[in-house]
C-alpha cells in the first residue's frame, strides 16, 4: 500500500476530530449566547431565583498578587513543576512534564461589584473558573516563585526532580468593570447574593468587560469556529487531491506542515479570544 495513501488516512481521522471539536464547540457557544441574552438586568425589583445579570466595578480592596506583586482586585495562580524524563518503552526519546503542584486564589476577600446604586457579591464556587477576558502572565524560572503573603505551603511539593518552574497568574484589574451572570440566591434593600443555578439553562459567569463586550467577543469567536471548520473541510480536500493526484512528493509535505500548523495555530487563536496578557 502507498505510504502517503495510508498518511492520508491518518490525517483524516486528525482533521476528523478536530471537526468534531469544532462543531461541539459551535454548538456550546450558540447554548451560551441564547442562556445569557435570557438573563433579566439585576435590579431592586428582581426577586430571589431570579436568573440576572449585572455589571458594576469590582470594589474588593487592593491586592497584590503573590508572584509578581502586581496591584489587582483578583487573582489566582497555577504553578507547575517542569521536567523531563525518557518516554516509556517502547517509545523512544525524551518529554517534558509539566505537574500542577499548587493552585491558589484571593476567594477569601469578598468578591462584591457595585453601581452606585445596588451591588452584588458572588456566591460562586471557584470563581477563577468561571472568568471570562481576565489578564494572564505566565513566569517561567529556574527556582521556585517566591509566594509572597502566602503561608502553610507544604514545602513537599517542590520536589528535587524539578528541573524549572512556570507560574500562570490570573488577575482582575483592581475597580475593573465586570459583568455578572447568576441566580439571585439573597436579596436585601440594596444588596444582592448571586449563585450558581442547577438549570443548565441558567449558567453563572464573570465576564470581565461590559455587557456588549461579551457578546461581542462570542461574535469574534463565532466567527474563527466556522473559518476554522471551512478550514478543516478544505484540509481533508486537499489531501486526498493530491492521493489521487499523485502530486510531488515535496508539495504532499508542504501541505501536510501547512495544514496541521494552520489547524494548532487557529485552535489556540480562538482558545485566546477571551483572555488578555498582562505586561
Amino acid at each position: 500500500m502507498n505510504i502517503y495513501f495510508i498518511i492520508a488516512i491518518a490525517l483524516t481521522v486528525f482533521f476528523a476530530y478536530w471537526f468534531y471539536r469544532v462543531v461541539r464547540q459551535i454548538s456550546t457557544n450558540a447554548k451560551l449566547k441564547k442562556s445569557l441574552l435570557r438573563a433579566q438586568p439585576l435590579s431592586k425589583q428582581s426577586s430571589v431565583g431570579d436568573y440576572v445579570s449585572f455589571t458594576g466595578k469590582l470594589s474588593t480592596p487592593k491586592l497584590n498578587d503573590p508572584i509578581s506583586q502586581k496591584t489587582c482586585g483578583y487573582w489566582a495562580i497555577w504553578v507547575r513543576g517542569v521536567f523531563t524524563r525518557k518516554k516509556k518503552k517502547p517509545n523512544k526519546g525524551m518529554q517534558t512534564h509539566r505537574s500542577l503542584i499548587l493552585n491558589l486564589s484571593s476567594e477569601e476577600a469578598p468578591f462584591m461589584v457595585a453601581n452606585g446604586r445596588i451591588s452584588a457579591q458572588m456566591g460562586f464556587k471557584k470563581n477563577f473558573k468561571l472568568i471570562f477576558n481576565p489578564l494572564i502572565k505566565t513566569i517561567k524560572s529556574r527556582q521556585k516563585p517566591l509566594l509572597k503573603g502566602i503561608e502553610n505551603v507544604d514545602p513537599s511539593i517542590w520536589k528535587s526532580k524539578y528541573q524549572s518552574y512556570q507560574s500562570d497568574i490570573l488577575t482582575l484589574p483592581s475597580e475593573s468593570f465586570l459583568t455578572l451572570w447568576g441566580k439571585v440566591q439573597v436579596k436585601n434593600s440594596h444588596s444582592f447574593i448571586l449563585t450558581s443555578s442547577e438549570n443548565k439553562k441558567e449558567p453563572p459567569l464573570i465576564f470581565c468587560g461590559m455587557k456588549k463586550q461579551m457578546f461581542s467577543l462570542l461574535g469574534s469567536q463565532a466567527l474563527w469556529l466556522t473559518f476554522f471548520l471551512l478550514w478543516i473541510l478544505g484540509c481533508i480536500a486537499l489531501i486526498w487531491l493530491w492521493v489521487v493526484n499523485n502530486a510531488d512528493a515535496h508539495l504532499k509535505l508542504i501541505a501536510i506542515v501547512i495544514s496541521v500548523v494552520g489547524t494548532f495555530f487557529l485552535n489556540r487563536k480562538i482558545k485566546n479570544v477571551f483572555k488578555k496578557k498582562s505586561l
